[in-house]
């Protein structure tokens, strides 16, 4: 009888032995969560190792939470609602921070996109006014003309984000939504306008050589005034102030200089 009941408990002990094997698994990713840097979910951008980490917390956190906590095993009868609680919280927390940080990169993507947008949009629907000015003018439109593509790039990178938020069921505010959608309507425009002014490029070039024209002709008048002051026959005079004549010869000495 004294044999039999030993080997009853054995039995049993070994049942909690296989029982507790079952665990393995979810002591070894509670060990490898509790060690993770949450700067390797945070900083992280590729939308694949994004998707990685939704899948592995999400499995992470279904296997704790299916968990049975009471378990009996013949004479014995298992608890492990405290291994439950301690080890439930690390997948879901890790989980926490994925379901934050995407939301986070779409909102900075779609803010830094649609200021760029505006900028760009805004200052190319101002007309040049000087001869400077037509040259950033034509150089910003040749960036903006190959930065529109890139744009298109990225707010492709932004629809599958938010394709991926939207498939999780992850939080996401109105504010964020209407920002990405209306973007969209954004880049639209600055493409159209970029094209408008890309077929209508010869006008801005024309205007751009009036502009250069009427300014040479403002030089040449404005060397002449100074010549003509030069000139004048004060300034060679014997009874003229010495002076006086060397300032007035260096002032417009000066003059010339800022018109090269």
């Amino acid at each position: 009888m004294k044999l039999k009941m030993i080997k009853s408990f054995l039995d049993n002990f070994k049942c909690v032995h296989l029982f507790i094997e079952h665990f393995k698994n979810i002591h070894n990713f509670y060990i490898q969560d509790k060690l993770l840097d949450t700067a390797v979910i945070t900083e992280e951008t590729d939308l694949e190792r994004l998707r990685e980490m939704l899948v592995k917390y999400n499995s992470e956190k279904e296997a704790v939470s299916f968990v049975t906590e009471f378990q009996p095993m013949g004479i014995l009868y298992v608890v492990i609602t405290e291994f439950k609680n301690e080890t439930l919280p690390v997948p879901s927390n890790l989980l926490d921070i994925v379901e934050y940080t995407l939301p986070k990169i779409g909102r900075n993507r779609i803010m830094a996109l649609t200021e760029e947008a505006e900028y760009a949009y805004d200052y190319m629907e101002i007309e040049p006014k000087s001869t400077q000015h037509y040259v950033q003018y034509l150089e910003f439109l040749d960036s903006v003309t190959a930065r529109v593509d890139e744009m298109d790039n990225e707010l492709e990178y932004c629809k599958d984000l938010y394709d991926l938020i939207e498939e999780y069921q992850i939080a996401v505010s109105p504010d964020d939504t209407n920002a990405y959608f209306m973007f969209g309507d954004k880049l639209t425009s600055l493409h159209n306008l970029v094209d408008k002014l890309q077929a209508e490029r010869y006008k801005i070039v024309e205007k751009f050589n009036d502009q250069i024209s009427k300014d040479i002709s403002a030089l040449i008048e404005e060397v002449a005034g100074i010549r003509d002051e030069a000139l004048q026959s004060w300034l060679v005079d014997a009874e003229t102030n010495p002076e006086l004549a060397q300032t007035t010869l260096a002032q417009l000495f000066d003059q010339l200089v800022e018109c090269q």
